[in-house]
């Protein structure tokens, strides 16, 4: 549960995501936690087994109710972030949630949902902080209120982040989706199957998680594609007369308006060029994230091919 991040002892993960390197942060981000939840459904499913899990209540409601708050608990908080490396942590406390109640349902679909997820969430995350460490290192900008209109100075990085983020959503098709879709629908026929009401509350903290996982990419797609308009910098900023106004003043009123208002982002000085391209970050992890956000796609078009990849791990433990 630790090294997953799991509420209430997830509170490492989003200062050790913001304080290490970038390029750390996007291994560890993609495969630490990742490895530790696929150790915990192995240890689940082969040692104890399906039959022990249906059989032991407490550890069964425990894990579910631990999950909940997971979800919950990390959404919130993600929510609340304007430091995307924070954001992208915490958002990470809520999807190994749902692999932990994936896990603890012991249903069948719901542990495909947990493999996928856990296949799908790496490769996001993974895309996500790359894309963070890109904008710090040709752009200087790592929060949200720095963001402004970044997607005309880096489109593709900006783009495949939009790409990825809404993945993270659960917007179809991409393998966020199939992940959510079949841990829901597991804890459905759980429910349906028992007459308990545990795999109905797990569905509908996954709901309410994806509308807070929304609203903070809502914001920053925001950010991206709109934020920068009519701000200084804009090169379509109009001139503004200043109405008759003496010299002194209107010089006061641009410096104070330099001072208070928010520009549109550019790059740093030495920021990596490449011809053809505007982006203004190394070409190799620019082309990283690209295909981080290709492939996140096609994997949700490939929902079925996952199903029977999985196929044998599931007819084993469920024999």
């Amino acid at each position: 549960g630790l090294k997953i991040a799991v509420f209430p002892i997830h509170a490492w993960q989003p200062d050790a995501y913001q304080r290490a390197p970038d390029a750390v942060t996007t291994i560890v981000a993609a495969l630490v936690s990742t490895a530790s939840a696929y150790a915990l459904l192995r240890v689940s499913y082969t040692v104890f087994t399906v039959e022990f899990l249906a059989a032991s209540d407490a550890i069964t409601t425990t894990m579910l109710v631990v999950s909940g708050a997971s979800i919950l608990a990390g959404s919130v908080l993600a929510a609340m972030q304007s430091d995307l490396k924070r954001m992208f942590a915490y958002s990470s406390v809520a999807q190994f949630g749902m692999i932990v109640a994936a896990i603890a349902l012991a249903n069948e679909t719901a542990l495909l949902g947990a493999a996928v997820h856990l296949v799908g969430h790496g490769l996001i995350k993974f895309g996500l902080f790359l894309g963070v460490g890109l904008l710090a290192y040709g752009y200087g900008a790592r929060r949200l209120e720095d963001l402004a209109s970044v997607a005309r100075e880096a489109p593709f990085t900006a783009g495949s982040i939009a790409v990825l983020a809404l993945a993270l959503v659960g917007i179809p098709p991409s393998v966020g989706f199939l992940g959510k879709w079949y841990i829901g629908v597991g804890a459905v026929e759980t429910s349906l199957a028992d007459g308990g009401a545990a795999g109905i509350g797990i569905a509908a903290v996954i709901f309410v998680s994806t509308l807070f996982t929304l609203s903070y990419v809502a914001r920053l797609l925001e950010r991206f594609y709109f934020a920068g308009v009519g701000l200084p910098g804009d090169h379509g900023e109009p001139a503004v007369a200043d109405g008759g106004t003496s010299g002194d003043d209107t010089a006061a009123r641009d410096e104070t308006h330099e001072r208070s208002s928010p520009r549109r982002v550019s790059p740093v000085e030495d920021a990596p060029t490449v011809p053809g391209v505007p982006d203004r970050v190394p070409p190799a992890s620019l082309a990283a994230l690209v295909a981080a956000a290709l492939v996140a796609i096609a994997l949700g078009f490939a929902g079925f091919g996952l199903a029977e990849w999985f196929d044998p791990f599931l007819t084993e433990v469920f024999a």
